[in-house]
């Protein structure tokens, strides 16, 4: 009788005025007549400012003429309120919370207290689409960027790292924080649970329209809201020193209510944003550029479907690539509904008077602390908030391993333990944090070179008739999650057998891979000559190698010949390593 077999890798899945340099103050003595008297009918007076006139006179007057030369107008945020400002600069003036906003978030999530209140004392216009609206003292600069439904962007999502850079891409954010930020944020969680709990890559694939960057000025000169200064000025002492993980200190306080930064430029407008999860073993079949003609394709095919273009229309989409994929499309700014049939047409010309901030740059909002004792204390209290965040995130990392994982668990658990000794811990730094994070990442992330740069070989050869083996190539590969191609095996009576042996090849791969084996076993269950060939009964072989040629002869003597296979992992690889499983498929014909 004739079998079939396959083989597979799988893994189971106060403010005191800053002080300012000698040119400075030199540079602004002359204007000191106009601007005191500009000072005495501002509103913006406020008790500190009288009583440091008085004592400090030529102090206040190069603050204010620093302050005026950069905006026209005093930026403390007090005097004419905005009746008719530029449209969607709102969201700019509020404080962002680093680990939980989302920017394709329509409830609000990680959006705080004001941190930056407009004025309109500088009377300067911005004219969009016809339509006049004022310019804010505290915006430098609004202007189009060019754009269209057309010019979309595809990001492809298929490991851990690359979720957050996913979320983050849009945000500029400022400094090392970056990398553990958005623990909270609904974007990052749905990622990671594709690709960890649903064996799912993402494609991302978006498209802006109508769209325009604003900038605020310069913050050197920008001023914080009133609310989060006199929370500074009068209730934040000098340090950052709580005295528990749990100890609601001021500065954990004023984090709760403005937030950790806020965007210094931003972009605004109508966007377009399709998800998609595909099955990661198309991508085992696939390259990156096909996989991102795919998600284009299905892009433009809902763009046709709201009335984008005719000749979207005829855009082909892979049938396997629709059978693998689940579709996501959402929609952001304007105010009608751009899904909808011909939704396109009615959509574009709301866009600009509802526009939706898509993108941006987030700077942290220790930079408008003027205090820089206050300010120094607010970037350790920052940090130690958004790390706390990010040990949630580990948290679910492992416990999502731990329900599915068979191998390695004490380790895992070791790791949780650790976890939960860093949340008690007073006060979290990124040095203390960086090796814990590493090592859990390590141990639950499958690196790309495994998924995408490995390969289990099957290697055969006839030493006799070769009609009693029989394969599409003399080598047959697969990547881990696919089978090899069928060999068929069908020795009888006629002369020799079929000769067999079994690697594992990988390239860039780290170190300790090398000590990983593949073993062949085997054992004859009645007449021996049909099994072996002379070679040993357990055939190893180390990773970019074969095992020895095993012999197959089997006829009909009586008997045959068994057979099993196993991966051989050291105690100390990765626990996700510990869970590659080796599969074997047959089927008579």
């Amino acid at each position: 009788m004739a079998v079939h077999e396959r083989l597979s890798l799988h893994f189971d899945d106060d403010l005191t005025p800053t002080p300012i340099i000698p040119s400075q103050g030199i540079l602004y003595l002359s204007l000191t007549s106009r601007w005191a008297d500009s000072f005495q009918k501002s509103r913006s007076i406020k008790q500190w400012e009288m009583t440091n006139w008085h004592f400090h006179l030529p102090h206040v007057l190069v603050v204010l003429g620093i302050v005026g030369r950069a905006s026209g107008q005093l930026s403390s945020g007090t005097g004419t309120e905005c009746s008719n400002p530029v449209p969607g600069l709102d969201k700019m003036s509020l404080g962002i919370d680093i680990t939980s906003f989302d920017l394709y978030s329509k409830d609000n999530t990680g959006l705080k207290h004001q941190v930056i209140k407009y004025t309109c004392n500088g009377g300067r216009k911005t004219t969009i689409d016809g339509t006049e609206y004022e310019r804010p003292d505290q915006v430098g600069t609004v202007t189009a960027i060019p754009g269209g439904i057309f010019n979309s962007v595809t990001q492809l999502v298929t490991t851990y790292t690359e979720t957050r850079e996913a979320v983050a891409r849009d945000l500029g954010v400022e400094g090392q924080i970056k990398w553990f930020g958005f623990s909270a944020s609904r974007s990052l969680q749905s990622m990671q649970h594709s690709i960890f709990n649903r064996s799912r890559y993402i494609e991302r694939v978006s498209a802006f329209e109508s769209a325009r960057r604003a900038h605020l000025i310069p913050d050197f000169v920008l001023q914080l809201h009133q609310y989060p200064q006199y929370f500074i000025d009068q209730l934040l002492p000098a340090d950052f020193s709580p005295q528990s993980a749990t100890d609601n200190n001021p500065y954990r306080e004023f984090i709760g209510y403005f937030g950790t930064h806020y965007f210094k430029n931003a972009n605004f407008g109508g966007l377009l944003l399709v998800d998609i999860e595909t099955k990661s073993d198309y991508y085992l079949q696939h390259d990156e550029s096909t996989v991102q003609q795919q998600a284009k394709a299905s892009f433009l095919k809902i763009v046709a479907s709201v009335g984008g273009s005719s000749s979207a229309t005829s855009v082909r989409v892979d049938e396997r690539f629709t059978a693998s994929s689940t579709v996501s499309s959402r929609y952001f700014g304007g105010s009608s509904n751009l899904l909808t049939t011909g939704g396109i047409q009615q959509w574009q010309p709301t866009v600009s008077a509802h526009p939706w901030l898509f993108s941006g740059q987030l700077a942290p909002i220790t930079n408008l602390i003027r205090n820089q004792t206050k300010k120094a204390a607010m970037n350790r209290a920052i940090t130690d908030y958004v790390l706390r965040a990010y040990l949630d995130e580990l948290s679910r990392l492992l416990s999502s391993r731990l329900w599915v994982w068979q191998n390695g668990l004490a380790k895992l658990r070791q790791l949780q333990t650790t976890v939960n000794q860093f949340k008690g811990r007073t006060v979290l730094t990124v040095q203390e944090m960086t090796p814990l994070a590493d090592e859990i990442v390590q141990h639950v992330s499958v690196p790309r070179w495994f998924s995408e740069k490995t390969q289990l070989c099957y290697d055969w050869y006839p030493d006799g008739d070769g009609g009693q083996c029989s394969a599409p190539s003399r080598r047959l590969c697969s990547s881990p999650g696919l089978m090899t191609s069928e060999y068929r095996d069908d020795t009888d009576r006629r002369s020799g057998g079929c000769r067999m042996a079994w690697g594992l090849t990988a390239t860039n791969h780290e170190a300790w891979f090398n000590n990983v084996q593949i073993c062949f076993r085997w054992y004859p269950d009645g007449d021996g000559g049909q099994c072996g060939g002379g070679v040993g009964r357990e055939l190893c072989a180390n990773v970019n190698s074969f095992t020895q040629h095993y012999r197959d002869d089997t006829d009909r003597r009586g008997g045959g010949c068994q057979m099993s296979w196993r991966v051989v992992v050291p105690s100390s690889a990765p626990v996700w390593a510990q869970n590659i499983r080796l599969c074997f498929v047959w089927r008579p014909d």
